[in-house]
């Protein structure tokens, strides 16, 4: 029931936005192709890869895959550890099921040659799912190979992190059980967070589009009056932007704790408890290529390799060969990194000072045109403060995890063929680099 107004708000609203500032170049919704045995497999390394066997309709679904997927992977390699690391326990009314917990799950496969790799999904919950389905195809593929053990061992530890955000991924939230956008809380300076509450650079411009935008005043209502509300926010949008858009959504905000992109007044137990893990069972000196894989920018199926510091570019092209990335001056890839200039709290400021030899780099898959994935996110969002929880998911999967995890055929394989592709030129990056060889 939800859907059948929901979809309509999305048509009605965003081919005006699309219209008016976007040279009028319209983009409909995509048929969505959901998963069926029918599904044509792929063709990785020589092995056959069905995508629906790797991709999940739930974050339960997704959980049980990938335990399952490392414990037969065990019976291989012994070696291989499974660890899990409750993030959340909540009582539940259920007698027969007295407690509900979410938790990371994470996979350390050890290998014989020097380095790591770190891959991580879920980071925003929802964008879970395809970095979920990179590392149950990665699995498959090491279990599926004909290789003998020491050959497949030939490689770096690869050490896969299994919902960063257990939550979101459950709810289809991008932000966690506190509304918190873990890419933006990563603050290792505790002194930080009054700074950021009163002097973000971002907050007089997030404010701007808060009162018709950000902060609905009501729980979803029928789509005629939503695009009555959006429409005054087009006053807004033609006042300042839409690159100004932008940036007050992605670059954060840390004085609005029922916003969108609220970055925290402290460290959320997902960073901290990873943290500490990768402190006890990693080599803290060792070269470390880490990727974390998100959804929701650029173009349908196709994706943008993206780093904090611009003087990286130089080792994307060498490392990355082929990646879209915004310093290659190709314009998509531009668009998607508009307004990530200054963004504080990213994965990459909390960990790589952590981890001595590291270097984060984001794996971002394009979905449906942006403007509709904040149009997703400003209903969810509006959903989950108004509306009982059951209710709110019910929002949640006709706005956000059809705006981050859309149902399409082209785009899980090309999910699936560029994640393994980046995921293993990360292990040749570390690999190399570990060795001290020239590339």
């Amino acid at each position: 029931m939800w859907c059948t107004f929901i979809v309509p708000s999305f048509i009605a609203v965003t081919t005006a936005m699309l219209l008016l500032y976007s040279d009028g170049k319209m983009v409909l919704w995509h048929t969505e192709q959901f998963c069926s045995l029918d599904e044509p497999t792929l063709s990785i390394h020589g092995q056959t890869i069905h995508p629906c066997v790797v991709f999940s309709d739930t974050f339960e679904q997704s959980s049980l895959k990938f335990q399952h997927a490392v414990k037969l992977a065990q019976h291989k390699f012994p070696e291989i550890e499974l660890h899990r690391l409750p993030v959340l326990v909540r009582p539940v009314q259920d007698p027969s099921n007295k407690e509900d917990t979410y938790a990371m799950d994470v996979a350390i496969i050890p290998g014989t040659l020097p380095g790591q790799v770190i891959h991580t999904a879920g980071t925003h919950g929802v964008e879970g799912y395809a970095g979920a389905a990179i590392q149950l195809t990665f699995l498959q593929l090491l279990l599926q190979g004909e290789a003998e053990e020491e050959e497949a061992a030939a490689r770096p530890t690869v050490i896969l992190v299994h919902a960063v955000n257990p939550y979101g991924m459950k709810h289809y939230r991008r932000a966690n059980e506190h509304n918190v956008d873990l890419n933006r809380n990563g603050i290792l300076d505790d002194t930080v967070w009054e700074v950021l509450r009163e002097r973000h650079f971002n907050k007089n411009n997030y404010d701007r589009f808060a009162s018709f935008l950000f902060h609905l005043p009501g729980p979803p209502v029928a789509w005629y009056s939503l695009s009555l509300v959006f429409l005054k926010g087009l006053g807004s949008i033609a006042r300042y932007g839409l690159p100004a858009l932008k940036t007050a959504m992605v670059a954060g905000q840390y004085h609005a704790p029922d916003g969108i992109f609220y970055g925290g007044q402290q460290t959320e137990a997902s960073l901290w408890r990873l943290r500490d893990f990768l402190i006890e069972h990693t080599q803290r000196q060792v070269v470390t290529t880490w990727i974390d894989v998100h959804t929701g920018l650029g173009p349908m199926g196709i994706d943008t390799l993206l780093i904090q510091n611009p003087s990286g570019a130089a080792s994307l092209e060498q490392w990355f060969p082929g990646a879209q990335h915004p310093f290659a001056n190709t314009d998509a890839a531009t668009q998607v990194a508009k307004g990530y200039e200054n963004v504080r709290g990213l994965l990459s400021d909390y960990f790589e000072p952590l981890l001595e030899n590291t270097w984060v780099v984001t794996q971002e898959f394009g979905t449906i045109p942006s403007i509709w994935v904040g149009f997703a996110l400003f209903l969810e969002n509006a959903a989950y403060k108004y509306l009982p929880e059951a209710e709110a998911l019910e929002w949640a999967k006709c706005t956000t995890k059809r705006a981050f995890y859309p149902q399409s055929r082209a785009w899980r394989e090309g999910v699936i063929r560029r994640g393994i592709a980046v995921l293993d030129q990360a292990i040749r990056r570390s690999t190399i680099l570990s060795k001290g060889t020239p590339a």
